[in-house]
C-alpha cells in the first residue's frame, strides 16, 4: 500500500481513475451524513496488485483514511495543524473556521485540488495556470472541471461528488472531444472501465489483455454478502414455524408466514448493477449493509391463499388496515427487500441473472397462483414470487407534500413487472402517495409481523 502523496507524477488516465474512485467514496460518505473535511493526499491509500494471465494487469484499490476524524478531534488541533503545514491548500475556504461542519461540496473542493496536483505536479496557488497550459497532452475541458471544483464560493462549485463524476466521465465518453482528440484518448476509454468506476468499484490499469471490470465488482459484492451471511441468527424450530401453515395446503387455504432470520443483508443496488437505469429514471439506493431483526412475512401477496389472485388496487391505508385486521402490519421496505433477496442477498430471489421463466411463462400470466409449478420462484426463506408479481406497498414513508388539492404522504413501493429485468429486482422501488386512485396504478401488498408479535 502507498499513499497518494508518495507519488507526484500521473498520466491523465491514472489521475482520473484515482479521482473518480475518491469521488465515489466521498459520495458514499455524504449519503451517510459524513463530511470528511480533511481530504488530502496522505489520506488517500492506493493498494496495487497484479492480476490476469502472467500477472500482466495491474488493479489498484483506492481507500480513504481518517474518516470521521474531523468530528472527534478538537477544532483547534486542526487549526494548528493546517496553519503550520502545507495541507491548508486542500481545505475548502468555507472551512477556515475549522469548527464548520462543512457540506458535500467542501470535500469536492479538496478533491479538485488533488486532481489539479495529480495532473500538473503542484497544487494551485493564487492565480493559477490551467492544467492544459502546463501540460499539452490534457484535454482543455479538464480545465473547466478543476475550475468549478475549486470555486471559492460554494454556490459556484459542484454541489455533490456525482456532479463532478459526470463531468469527468463526459471526457471518457467522448462528449467533449473533437475527432482528432478522441483518437488520442481511445486507450483511456478501455483503461478506465467506466461502469466499474461509476459503480464504486476499483480503478483498473489495463495491460495487454484488459481484465473484466464486472468480475472485480462481483467479487466485491460477494465479499459484502459473505460478511452479511455470517451474521444470520440461529433460531429454534418452534420460532421458525410459529405462524407456518400446514405443509400441503389445499386451494383457498392460508399459506401462512415464514420466518426471516435476523442479521445483516446487502440492501440496495449492488456494485455490479450500477450504471443501469430504469426506463422511468428511478434508481434504487446505493448498496449498504443493513441489520434487520428477525420477522415473519406472508409467503405470498395478500390474501396469501393458495389459488387466489393477489388483491390489488387498494390505497395505502386500505392495504395497511387489511394487515392490521389480521394482527399484522405492512412490511417495511427493508423487511421486504431482505425477504426478497434471501439469505445470500441475491439480485433476484432465484439468483443474480434475470431468468423470468423461473417465475412465469407466456402461457400462464397467473404464474403466482400456482407456486408448485414454479418452485424456483420460491427463495431460500420460502417466500414466493416477490420480484415477479405486482408492485407491493410498504409502510416505509418517504416524504409528505402539501398542495392545493390536499396533503399527500409518499411511501416506498417495491418491485413488480415480471417481464422487466430492472423492475423485477429486489432492490427496485418507487415512491407512491397514499391517495393514488386504485385504477391508476394497481398495487398489491403482503403483511409482516415482528418476531415478538
Amino acid at each position: 500500500d502507498q499513499y497518494l502523496e508518495q507519488r507526484k507524477t500521473f498520466t491523465f488516465q491514472e489521475a482520473s481513475q484515482v479521482i473518480l474512485k475518491v469521488l465515489r467514496i466521498a459520495d458514499f460518505l455524504h449519503q451517510n451524513q459524513v463530511i470528511h473535511r480533511n481530504l488530502k493526499p496522505e489520506n488517500v491509500l492506493i493498494h496495487t496488485r497484479a492480476v490476469g494471465p502472467n500477472a500482466q494487469q495491474m488493479v489498484r484499490t483506492v481507500k480513504i483514511t481518517d474518516v470521521g476524524l474531523a468530528d472527534v478531534v478538537n477544532p483547534t488541533i486542526f487549526a494548528d495543524s493546517y496553519v503550520s503545514r502545507t495541507e491548508a491548500r486542500y481545505l475548502a475556504p468555507e472551512l477556515n473556521a475549522f469548527d464548520d461542519q462543512g457540506q458535500p461540496c467542501s470535500d469536492v473542493y479538496s478533491i479538485g485540488v488533488m486532481y489539479y496536483e495529480m495532473l500538473v505536479g503542484q497544487t494551485p496557488r493564487g492565480t493559477y495556470l490551467a492544467p492544459s497550459q502546463l501540460r499539452g497532452d490534457l484535454p482543455e475541458y479538464v480545465d473547466n472541471i478543476v475550475e468549478v471544483a475549486m470555486e471559492v464560493e460554494t454556490e459556484d462549485r459542484y454541489p455533490t461528488a456525482p456532479d463532478m463524476i459526470k463531468e469527468i466521465m463526459r471526457i471518457f465518453e467522448g462528449e467533449v472531444f473533437d475527432d482528432s482528440t478522441k483518437s488520442n484518448f481511445k486507450n483511456i476509454l478501455m483503461a478506465v472501465g467506466i461502469g466499474a468506476l461509476l459503480a464504486g468499484g476499483i480503478a483498473i490499469w489495463v495491460g495487454q489483455d484488459p481484465p473484466n471490470p464486472m468480475e472485480e465488482l462481483q467479487q466485491q459484492d460477494q465479499d459484502l454478502r459473505d460478511a452479511a451471511f455470517e451474521t444470520i441468527e440461529t433460531v429454534d424450530e418452534a420460532t421458525r414455524l410459529k405462524y407456518a401453515a400446514k405443509p400441503n395446503p389445499n386451494p383457498g387455504d392460508d399459506l401462512g408466514m415464514v420466518y426471516v432470520h435476523g442479521g445483516d443483508f446487502v440492501q440496495g443496488m449492488l456494485l455490479q448493477e450500477e450504471g443501469s437505469e430504469a426506463s422511468n429514471g428511478v434508481k434504487p439506493n446505493p448498496v449498504l449493509v443493513q441489520a434487520v431483526p428477525g420477522f415473519y412475512i406472508d409467503q405470498f401477496e395478500y390474501p396469501n391463499q393458495l389459488g387466489k389472485k393477489p388483491e390489488v388496487g387498494l390505497t395505502f391505508d386500505q392495504a395497511r388496515q387489511k394487515c392490521v385486521d389480521q394482527g399484522k402490519d405492512l412490511c417495511t421496505a427493508q423487511q421486504w427487500e431482505k425477504a426478497c433477496r434471501g439469505k445470500g442477498s441475491l439480485i433476484y430471489p432465484y439468483g443474480d441473472d434475470f431468468e423470468p421463466a423461473k417465475c412465469t411463462d407466456e402461457r400462464d400470466s397467473d404464474y403466482r397462483l400456482r407456486p408448485d409449478q414454479f418452485p424456483e420462484c420460491i427463495n431460500d426463506y420460502g417466500v414466493m414470487g416477490m420480484s415477479a408479481g405486482p408492485k407491493e406497498w410498504t409502510q416505509t414513508q418517504v416524504r409528505v407534500e402539501e398542495s392545493d388539492s390536499g396533503v399527500y404522504t409518499y411511501y416506498k413501493v417495491k418491485s413488480g413487472s415480471p417481464s422487466d429485468p430492472w423492475q423485477s429486482r429486489c432492490a427496485f422501488e418507487n415512491e407512491v402517495h397514499d391517495q393514488l386512485p386504485p385504477s391508476t396504478n394497481p398495487i398489491g401488498f403482503r403483511c409482516c409481523k415482528a418476531a415478538g408479535g
